[in-house]
């Protein structure tokens, strides 16, 4: 999955993290550091522990406190497990297609997924991500 600004893929991570009294916009500026620090590679959200995860996360200055950045980097390793069960393109494909219903279905699995994060991740790709 492309891994940059106003891809499906980044704009989903930002769904997932812009959640709880956190905006999309603050989350979206911390791309290039969440970048930096390799969270927009599914391989590795699946290949790192929880704790690995929490830790990029903060060094990107995702920084919500002890529970919720846990919680959130526990949500983000159980998207990088689906994405390497599901398999990378049959996703990318998915994302690309946008069609709330299907993405509902497909993404219900994963932990953290919701109404709210979809309707982020589809407002952000509506917006083409130019916040």
């Amino acid at each position: 999955m492309e891994d940059q600004p106003g891809s499906p893929w980044s704009d989903l991570l930002v769904a997932i993290l812009a959640v709880n009294r956190w905006p999309v916009e603050k989350v979206y500026t911390l791309l290039p550091t969440l970048e930096d620090a390799g969270l927009l590679e599914p391989s590795n959200l699946a290949a790192w522990g929880i704790d690995t995860i929490k830790s990029a996360l903060e060094k990107s200055g995702y920084t919500r406190g002890d529970f919720m950045t846990t919680l959130m980097a526990g949500r983000l390793k159980s998207l990088g497990i689906f994405v390497a069960v599901t398999g990378r393109e049959e996703c990318e494909c998915l994302l690309r297609a946008e069609a709330m219903n299907s993405l509902a279905v497909f993404l219900g699995v994963v932990r953290g997924i919701g109404p709210a994060v979809l309707r982020n991740y589809v407002l952000l790709r509506e917006a083409g991500a130019h916040l």
